[in-house]
C-alpha cells in the first residue's frame, strides 16, 4: 500500500523504536514512492541490525535512486554508524548513499536538507563529500555528530 501511494508527502515516524530489520522494509516500500517531501526518521536506531536485505542505510541508498521529490530527511540519531550491529565499525552503505549523489543517480533538485546529528562516528569527509555532489547544494546537520569523531 504504501509503495504505491503517490500521495504521501510527508511521513514522521520519530521515536517509534524501529530498528534495522523494520527500517530496512520500511524504506523498501517507500522506495517507489513519488510523493513523498519530508520523511523523520529520528530517533529510530535503524543502523542497528538488518533484516534479510543489507539493511537500512542500504535501502536508503536505493530510496534516494528512485525517489525525486524529497526534500527534508531526517535521520538524527538513528544509530547509523552502525555500532548496534557488531559493535564496533562503520557503515559502510553510508558510503553507497553518497556515491547515489555522486553519480548524479539521485536527480531530486529540491533535496536541501539532510540531519544525521547525534549519530556517532560518521566521518567528517563522508559528510563532506555528501554536501559537495548534491545538486543543489545540500544543507547538511551533522553539527553534534563532530563531538563523537
Amino acid at each position: 500500500m504504501v509503495d504505491s501511494n503517490a500521495s504521501l508527502q510527508s511521513l514522521c515516524l520519530e521515536k517509534n523504536g524501529i530498528g534495522g530489520a523494520g527500517g530496512e522494509a520500511l524504506l523498501r516500500a517507500l522506495g517507489p514512492n513519488i510523493g513523498i517531501k519530508s520523511m523523520n526518521l529520528s530517533q529510530n536506531p535503524i543502523g542497528r541490525g538488518r533484516g534479510e536485505g543489507h539493511g537500512a542505510v542500504y535501502e536508503l541508498a536505493g530510496m534516494l535512486m528512485l525517489n525525486n521529490t524529497l526534500q527534508v530527511l531526517d535521520l538524527s540519531s538513528c544509530d547509523l554508524n552502525g555500532y548496534g550491529s557488531n559493535g564496533r565499525g562503520f557503515n559502510k552503505h553510508l558510503e553507497r548513499v553518497c556515491d547515489v549523489f555522486a553519480d548524479g543517480l539521485f536527480s531530486a533538485g529540491t533535496f536541501t536538507n539532510l540531519r544525521v546529528s547525534d549519530n556517532r562516528r560518521i566521518p567528517i569527509a563522508l559528510l563532506k563529500r555528501l554536501r559537495e555532489a548534491a545538486k543543489p547544494p545540500l544543507v547538511i546537520d551533522f553539527l553534534s555528530a563532530e563531538k563523537h569523531i
